[in-house]
């Protein structure tokens, strides 16, 4: 389950323990989820429970999908 950007694991410290999902090590260095999310569109993609920050760093994904004609909107149910 994503919930947070990977940026957000080194902002609150998180350990491989406390959200192993979020650590493929080196990715950050080229990728965050924002275009992680773009690349797989208009595969389906849903961020459950994202945070504030999360939100309004993602909203312009559903724009993405819509211009590729898919019906998906990540940041909601």
């Amino acid at each position: 389950m994503i919930k947070v950007e990977l940026k957000e694991v080194l902002q609150k410290n998180w350990s491989v323990e406390q959200a192993p999902e979020m650590f493929c090590f080196g990715l950050l260095e080229e990728f965050d989820i924002r275009q992680l999310a773009a690349l797989v569109a208009p595969r389906l993609v849903r961020f459950r429970q994202p945070s504030d920050r999360a939100k309004k760093e993602l909203a312009d994904l559903a724009d993405w999908y819509r211009l590729l004609d898919a019906q998906c909107n990540p940041l909601t149910q």
